[in-house]
C-alpha cells in the first residue's frame, strides 16, 4: 500500500498506463504529490493481464487483471471504485476524484472547494455539451463526485453506452436517467501557443482559485513530450522541488 492516509476523505483515481513514452514521465512527476495531503489518498489505475488475483495493491498503483485498451476506462475505473469503496479503511471516503495523467492538482484549493460541495448527488468537471442526443457528459480529463454518484459507476451493469461511446460520454448517460446535473468545474486549459513557451507564459498567473489544470499539448506526439516538463514545473511551483 502506499503512504496516503488511512482513513482518507477523498479518493484520487488516476487512469494510467505505458502505452505512450511521455505517460511515464508523468507518472514520476504525479507522484511527487499526488499522497502529500492528509486527506486524500490517490492511485494510479492499471490493467495487468498476467496477475495471478483479480487485483493488487503496489505501491501507488492498484493494478487490476485486464488489458490495457482505450475501450475499457469504463470498465478499469468501475473495478477501481467496486475495489476501493469496499474497502473497511475507505469506509470515510466522501468524494471521489476520476481524472487523467496529463490533468495537475491543487489539493488545498480541492479541499477548499470540497468544504462547501454537496455530499450527494453531486459531480463538477468540464461539461462536453456538444453531443449526439443533446446528453451533456463531465469531461474525463478531471471530474469529482459524490460518494454516492461514484457508486453508480461501479455498477457498470447499468451504463450500455459504455459499450460504444468513451466512458465519460457514456457516464452522462447514467447521470441523466438519475437527474444528476454536472456542476461547471474549475478548470484550466493551457492554450495552445503556450505549451512550447511554458516557463513564460502567463499560467501561473491565471491559476487563481483554479484547483485543475490540464497541461495535455494537443494530439501531436512531438508536441505532447513538453507536458512531462510542464507538468514538473507546476509540481516545482505549488508543492516545491
Amino acid at each position: 500500500m502506499n503512504t496516503a492516509p488511512t482513513h482518507p476523505l477523498v479518493l484520487n483515481l488516476i487512469i494510467a498506463s505505458e502505452n505512450e513514452p511521455y505517460y511515464l514521465g508523468l507518472m514520476n512527476q504525479w507522484s511527487r504529490y499526488m499522497n502529500i495531503h492528509p486527506n486524500i489518498v490517490s492511485w494510479f489505475i492499471r490493467f495487468q493481464p498476467s496477475l495471478s488475483k483479480p487485483h493488487v495493491f503496489d505501491g501507488n498503483t492498484l493494478w487490476i487483471k485486464g488489458r490495457e485498451d482505450g475501450f475499457l476506462i469504463y470498465e478499469k475505473t468501475a473495478k477501481a471504485l467496486q475495489i476501493c469503496l469496499s474497502l473497511p479503511e475507505y469506509l470515510s471516503i466522501e468524494y471521489v476524484i476520476r481524472t487523467n495523467l496529463s490533468s495537475f492538482y491543487i489539493w488545498d484549493r480541492v479541499m477548499d472547494h470540497l468544504k462547501t460541495a454537496p455530499k450527494h448527488q453531486y459531480i463538477t468537471s468540464r461539461i462536453i455539451t456538444q453531443t449526439r442526443d443533446n446528453v451533456p457528459y463531465p469531461s474525463g480529463c478531471g471530474m469529482i463526485m459524490s460518494r454516492d454518484v461514484a457508486e453508480l459507476w461501479a455498477i457498470d451493469t447499468i451504463t450500455p453506452e459504455k459499450q460504444y461511446l468513451s466512458d465519460d460520454w457514456a457516464f452522462g448517460y447514467t447521470l441523466m436517467r438519475h437527474r444528476i446535473s454536472i456542476q461547471p468545474a474549475l478548470c484550466y486549459m493551457i492554450k495552445d501557443e503556450w505549451i512550447e513557451r511554458f516557463k513564460e507564459s502567463p499560467v501561473l498567473n491565471e491559476l487563481n482559485g483554479i484547483y485543475h489544470v490540464r497541461v495535455k499539448a494537443g494530439t501531436e506526439n512531438h508536441r505532447r513530450t513538453y507536458e512531462v516538463e510542464n507538468y514538473s514545473y507546476l509540481v516545482d511551483n505549488f508543492y516545491g522541488k
